[in-house]
């Protein structure tokens, strides 16, 4: 009889499966990736939010703008205090139009001379606090007078002229206004917040003729 001897079975050492580094390092790219991934998630719902955010600024600045081209020029100031009018100025002393460029502010600071704590402003220097979508807006309405050069060119305060008149030879007599929405919300904004600011000049001889842009 014969008989037949039958090898013990050999294994493929490609059959050994991953070793213990081979699954760290799988495991560590996989959270590598999975980390980027939700980070970029994040960041883009962050972006999203912030645009939104400013969507709502521009359409809250914008409203403000309309309040003040509802007005008569000679009741633009009725109502501001000079003490809330320094303030805000003070407060908004980074924003454009009302930054000193070069040396020189740009607008002179006006406001009504006899206005209390009890008048109520056609056009208030703050106005009371928005609520959009849970994020208070707030914002500021600075008006003043500055002078542009018949020639064209800037419309700021002359050195020559420290307190505002009606006229100057050579120069235009314009009214600037400065919108400011001021928010806080989320990682977007630093410490000071969030700031949107828009303004324009117009002309006090037409009634509120809306002549360019500043």
């Amino acid at each position: 009889m014969t008989s037949f001897r039958v090898p013990p079975f050999a294994s493929d050492t490609n059959d050994d499966g991953f070793s213990l580094m081979e699954v760290i390092i799988a495991i560590a790219i996989i959270s590598v990736v999975a980390i980027s991934s939700v980070t970029l998630t994040v960041n883009g719902i962050a972006a999203a939010s912030l645009q939104e955010r400013r969507q709502i600024a521009v359409t809250i600045a914008s409203g403000a703008m309309e309040n003040v081209s509802a007005q008569t020029v000679a009741s633009l100031y009725d109502g501001r205090m000079q003490s809330d009018v320094q303030a805000a100025l003070t407060a908004n002393s980074t924003v454009p139009g009302i930054a000193a460029v070069g040396g020189t502010s740009p607008t002179y600071a006006r406001w009504d001379a006899g206005a209390s704590s009890s008048s109520i402003a056609q056009v208030p220097v703050t106005s009371p606090a928005a609520n959009r979508s849970g994020t208070l807006y707030s914002t500021t309405t600075l008006i003043g007078p500055c002078y542009q050069p018949i020639a064209g060119g800037n419309c700021t305060t002359l050195s020559g002229h420290p307190d505002f008149t009606d006229v100057v030879s050579g120069y235009l007599s314009l009214i600037r206004v400065v919108v400011v929405v001021r928010w806080t919300a989320g990682s977007t904004c630093n410490a000071a917040g969030c700031v949107y600011s828009t303004t324009t000049l117009i002309d006090p001889n037409k009634d509120l003729e809306w002549v360019t842009r500043a």
